[in-house]
């Protein structure tokens, strides 16, 4: 596979991850309002799907060094955390606050091999993990902060993927 495949299939993976999770942002915004399902089911089911999706340039990018190996930790918290919130086990927002600051500490370590091997949009993935961990934090300590804030917040997240994606692995050319 050439690294612009490789690097298409990276691209691609993170488009896709955040465009999952900002609507499931939007679905948590618009179903707080008319109340149609669980806030925890779409979560659970984003971040199934979100995992699923992570693992994919994760084993097909193997012999190419800007291969993102944080995305399988990220794929397996979120398809743990996955099960959790289509369990039902907790509320919602501590599963989101927790899922939250585990994805957000592993994009802080990412940030730091991105500058390491030279990746020059390292800082907006840097602003992204801390803007995570913030939000983490309120989540964690205001436990009624509310669907409609955490949809928000969810569809942040999804927005802020999208831009890794475009800053880490967007400046392949489009052709061959």
């Amino acid at each position: 596979m050439s690294d612009y495949d490789s690097n298409r299939i990276a691209r691609w993976t993170l488009y896709t991850t955040g465009a999952i999770f900002a609507l499931a942002g939007v679905l948590v915004i618009v179903d707080s309002l008319i109340e149609f399902i669980s806030p925890l089911v779409l979560l659970g089911v984003s971040l199934l799907l979100s995992g699923a999706n992570s693992l994919v340039p994760h084993f097909s990018m193997r012999n190419n060094p800007m291969r993102p190996v944080w995305l399988l930790p990220v794929g397996v918290v979120d398809i743990i955390f996955g099960v959790l919130s289509l369990s039902h086990i907790f509320k919602f927002d501590i599963i989101l606050g927790v899922w939250v600051m585990f994805t957000g500490c592993i994009r802080l370590y990412m940030t730091y091999a991105l500058k390491r091997s030279g990746v020059a949009g390292w800082r907006i993935v840097l602003a992204g993990a801390v803007i995570m961990i913030v939000i983490a934090a309120l989540l964690l300590s205001r436990l009624s902060i509310g669907n409609i804030v955490s949809g928000v917040f969810l569809a942040g997240i999804g927005a802020a993927v999208i831009n890794e994606g475009r800053t880490v692995y967007g400046r392949v050319p489009l052709s061959r």
